[in-house]
């Protein structure tokens, strides 16, 4: 079956089923190396040697309550397991779509838990609660769990002028 094929997945048949708490970084900066030494491996042309970013201080900067770019980090069995950032700029040919959902980031350990369906709820809570009224996603290939969530391919790699499909879930 297609991604887009799939039904629905509602939130609160879900949470029920999934012990995962998620908190803002700013609450848990002590993740932040741990989660820096992930952006390094995960995105090393980035992140890593001769990358031209640093992933402590872009870290550091998402430290927010109310004004983006907001981290959050996943919680599961009193480990850090995932991370994610609502951010207002994640695509250097898409400047024109605010806000993104983005470094979704969930290490294969933590993989089909459902920790990454947990960052995107909490992502989806937080924008809805600023009054955003969208928020846009890319991804690599078709996401089953953003097709899921109702996020909406609005653009595929040949249209982008990207590699990346670009979702929109409207809040």
């Amino acid at each position: 079956m297609s991604p887009r094929n799939l039904p629905p997945l509602p939130e609160e048949e879900f949470r029920e089923s999934v012990n995962i708490e998620v908190e803002l970084l700013v609450d848990r900066k002590e993740a932040i190396p741990l989660l820096a030494e992930w952006f390094e491996r995960r995105w090393p042309e980035r992140y890593g040697p001769g990358g031209r970013g640093n992933a402590g201080r872009d870290l550091t900067n998402s430290c927010n309550r109310d004004q983006l770019p907001i981290t959050f980090v996943a919680i599961l069995d009193g480990e850090v397991s995932g991370t994610v950032t609502l951010m207002s700029r994640a695509i250097v040919s898409h400047q024109h779509l605010s806000p993104w959902l983005a470094m979704l980031l969930v290490p294969d350990a933590f993989q089909r838990k459902g920790v990454e369906l947990y960052l995107v709820f909490a992502v989806e809570e937080l924008a809805s609660r600023l009054g955003i009224e969208a928020v846009f996603a890319s991804a690599g290939t078709e996401s089953p769990l953003l097709i899921r969530r109702s996020w909406k391919i609005v653009e595929e790699p040949a249209e982008s002028g990207t590699d990346l499909f670009i979702y929109k879930r409207a809040l």
